[in-house]
């Protein structure tokens, strides 16, 4: 059994094929919870919105979502659309919205179709891996509930749209073990050491001893009262050993910052 702290999924749909096909495809993990119900009549945290790229809330299960949280809800849904570079959130992107709900705070925004039409299976997987990446940027821990995707208006079958979900949980959830491995290793306060992978105008890359990714930024250096020189020359070249103390982990690319020893490194 595979087990993943901290977000606990609640899949939670009214149709029982899609219960079964879920309870089969989800067997392997531990602590996936599905259940045949009212979604909203159990959910609590955050519910995970099917929605469309453009915030359209008026059929489906978007349409019990607009009722439950008030009209308005679609006016900020459509919004957070609008301000997307693409003018629309597409497949396979994802944002967070605040309800004002006591009981269901976070609505995760995961389309599963540009506007409503008949999808192909992978839909219901890049949903599902964009409502689970959508988490970790805004700090989202605990219960996420969500339905079947793409089992409506998407004409996908619930055995495919159910494996599709799993397969994205299981991506999900293997670079999630390994991001929590790799701070781990490298706790807050303690030593990295590492080679520069790559420059850039706002700091460097390096690529730790006990893999992952770390960044030495502009920023941080200054708040943390140890600046990078102005002149970049003087900074590590490509390929040089470095040393620098973890002070901050970013969740949403799984990047671990920290403030570069220049007297350890010469």
């Amino acid at each position: 059994m595979t087990s993943v702290p901290k977000v606990a999924l609640k899949l939670v749909d009214v149709r029982p094929d899609v219960v079964a096909a879920l309870k089969d495809a989800f067997c392997e993990f531990e602590g996936v919870e599905i259940r045949r119900g009212n979604i909203l009549a159990a959910a609590s945290h955050a519910v995970v919105s099917p929605a469309n790229s453009h915030g359209f809330m008026d059929g489906g299960i978007d349409q019990a979502y607009r009722s439950f949280f008030g009209p308005a809800i679609e006016g900020q849904v459509r919004e957070a659309c609008r301000r997307r570079p693409e003018g629309h959130l597409p497949v396979g992107a994802s944002a967070v919205i605040a309800t004002g709900d006591p009981r269901v705070p976070w609505l995760v925004l995961a389309p599963t179709m540009e506007m409503p039409e008949l999808v192909a299976p992978q839909a219901a997987y890049r949903a599902m891996r964009a409502a689970l990446r959508a988490l970790a940027p805004v700090g989202l821990r605990g219960d996420v509930y969500c339905p079947g995707l793409a089992t409506g208006v998407g004409g996908v079958s619930p055995t495919d749209a159910a494996a599709e979900m799993a397969e994205a949980y299981r991506d999900w959830a293997e670079k999630q073990k390994g991001w929590e491995a790799l701070k781990e290793a490298y706790p807050l306060g303690s030593r990295l050491t590492g080679v520069v992978a790559h420059r850039a105008p706002f700091g460097f890359f390096v690529d730790p001893e006990r893999g992952g990714l770390a960044i030495v930024d502009l920023g941080i250096q200054h708040t943390m009262g140890s600046p990078l020189p102005k002149d970049e020359q003087r900074w590590p070249a490509l390929s040089d050993s470095v040393a620098g103390r973890v002070v901050r982990y970013r969740e949403d690319g799984h990047q671990i910052d920290i403030v570069w020893e220049r007297e350890a490194n010469g």
